[in-house]
């Protein structure tokens, strides 16, 4: 596998989306590499920070025209995104040799998570040779680790990764009552920020997994639960 990262400045203004040339120069140039053309599979994977939902649709739309080939994941940056000086895309490419990478999609925040992991899981298990998948939402509720169990049943040698865009708080006692958005203190009162996912379409409200799957491929995965000691225990008194 070969990864290369490209990121642009995204500037905007009453006419519209003055870096379109920049990025069709990008693309251009990934579209035209043998390493492109020679791969079994790519993956783009792009990180929108303070981009508007409508820029994202323009570029979604010119990765379709200009690298239609790859399979396309994405999502606004959400945490911390207001402290950056300026908007950017960032494009993340993977070139496979050998793998495959599929789409899959969920529009919407699923109102039964755990029935709709299933169907999820059934779309999964539908893919030869998998491997690892990648998962990105934004707009749904707190349940999500709901959803999460039931995609991955059965499927413990299956790594599944990923972030969250947006996400919102449900009530103990009703998990159908839906509240503020958790993330909301990461946006700044005169400037709020819009929380998206991206694949085939670009959602506010949604969930996008690319699977990546191989008989020769490997997936690696670590990851650290609990918490740690960082030193001598002191007793306060």
């Amino acid at each position: 596998m070969i990864q290369k990262r490209y990121k642009i400045a995204i500037e905007t203004d009453a006419d519209g989306f003055l870096a379109r040339l920049r990025l069709q120069t990008v693309l251009n140039e990934v579209a035209a590499s043998a390493t492109y053309r020679e791969a079994s599979g790519v993956y783009l994977h792009a990180l929108f920070d303070q981009v508007p939902k409508k820029y994202a649709e323009i570029v979604l739309d010119l990765f379709r025209e200009l690298v239609p080939r790859a399979v396309v994941t994405g999502m606004s940056q959400t945490i911390f995104a207001n402290e950056h000086a300026e908007r950017s895309l960032e494009m993340n490419f993977c070139f496979f040799r050998r793998s495959r990478v599929t789409l899959l999609t969920y529009q919407g925040c699923p109102n039964q998570c755990g029935s709709a992991g299933s169907t999820m899981g059934e779309q999964l298990a539908a893919i030869p040779d998998v491997r690892a998948v990648a998962m990105y939402c934004a707009g749904i509720t707190t349940n999500l680790s709901t959803f999460l169990e039931s995609l991955s049943d059965g499927r413990a040698d299956v790594p599944i990764f990923g972030a969250v865009a947006g996400m919102f708080e449900t009530s103990a006692g009703d998990a159908m009552k839906v509240s503020g958005n958790i993330f909301d203190l990461a946006c700044s009162s005169d400037a709020p920020m819009e929380q998206y996912v991206v694949g085939d379409r670009v959602w506010s409200g949604g969930v996008v997994m690319a699977v990546f799957s191989g008989s020769e491929l490997y997936a690696r995965a670590d990851y650290i639960l609990n918490w740690k000691p960082l030193g001598k225990e002191l007793t306060i008194t």
